[in-house]
């Protein structure tokens, strides 16, 4: 630490921390249901947190020796993105066994600093506008190691630096396990609603008959009255001009059904937006058919 030198008030260039090594290899098309461990850049976005012990996509071994090796501490970036805002995303790889890094990734080794520690400043408000800044391109984000290297952050001592670190990946387990938790919530109250609107289970003192009758897509109780919903409602069509600002406008998507077009549309791409729109004339079931199994799924087992 002592050896590393200082810049702008303070601050540390990555440059000056350790070396850049480029992932490679690895397609979509290379991952098979066990081998070795990868790590490719999009898991970096959806999949992992800020620092991982694990790895859940896997290549055979021989498309693992066209990878690049990962070692235990290193710093691995998301050299592509979406938005310049996402661009650079690190994760800390703290497993010990043997795993690889596809392309797309950009790796900072021999850092000699805590890992869990650097990789949360490297992905924090600051370090993030400041590859927002060095990112290249505008449907497609990049950014290389020319451009990392000029990323600058503050760092305290090590024993410092890996307490820091401690309390950090403690929030981290518990944000991940509440999360855990409230996507196991929705995808009961998903099948519970289900189970209950369509007279799969019954509340006792409404239960008169157990005989159903079919109709076209789906069984109710006799008793039931199922109607369409051109004699429960009409259809309005109507500018908003006369309300701009006050009445919020919503669009249906394909995967994720209304949403808050101002909310959804913000920072996409004209191509992305494009895309969505065209969508969005799919009307899609309220219950995605994954997530109801998995929702009944643990709905049956609380109820036996």
């Amino acid at each position: 630490m002592d050896n590393v030198p200082l810049h702008r008030k303070g601050r540390i260039c990555l440059s000056d921390l350790g070396k850049f090594i480029k992932g490679r290899g690895i397609t979509r098309a290379d991952l098979v249901s066990s081998g070795i461990p990868c790590l490719r850049y999009g898991d970096i976005y959806t999949t992992y947190g800020v620092v991982t012990d694990e790895l859940t996509s896997f290549v055979s071994e021989d498309n693992a020796r066209r990878a690049t090796p990962l070692h235990h501490g290193d710093i691995i970036f998301a050299a592509s993105g979406e938005t310049a805002g996402e661009i650079g995303r690190a994760v800390a790889w703290l497993g010990n066994s043997t795993a690889v890094a596809g392309g797309d990734t950009i790796i900072l080794r021999g850092h000699g600093q805590d890992p869990t520690f650097l990789a949360h400043a490297l992905n924090a408000e600051d370090a993030v506008r400041q590859k927002s800044r060095l990112g290249k391109g505008h449907s497609v984000v990049h950014i290389h190691e020319a451009e990392l290297a000029k990323v600058s952050v503050f760092l305290p001592p090590i024993s410092d630096q890996s307490k820091i670190g401690e309390i950090l990946r403690t929030w981290d387990e518990a944000i991940s396990k509440l999360e855990m938790l409230i996507e196991r919530g929705k995808s009961l109250q998903l099948a519970v609603t289900d189970s209950l609107i369509f007279g799969h289970r019954r509340l006792s003192q409404f239960n008169k008959t157990d005989r159903y009758r079919s109709h076209r897509w789906f069984a109710l109780p006799e008793e039931w009255n199922c109607l369409p919903i051109g004699k429960l409602a009409k259809e309005v069509t109507e500018r908003n001009d006369n309300h701009l600002g006050k009445i919020e406008v919503l669009s249906c998507s394909k995967y994720e059904g209304f949403v808050r077009s101002r909310e959804y549309f913000k920072n996409r791409s004209t191509v992305r937006i494009l895309l969505d729109i065209k969508q969005s004339i799919v009307v899609t079931s309220v219950f995605p058919a994954t997530t109801w199994r998995k929702g009944l799924s643990d709905f049956k087992t609380l109820s036996t």
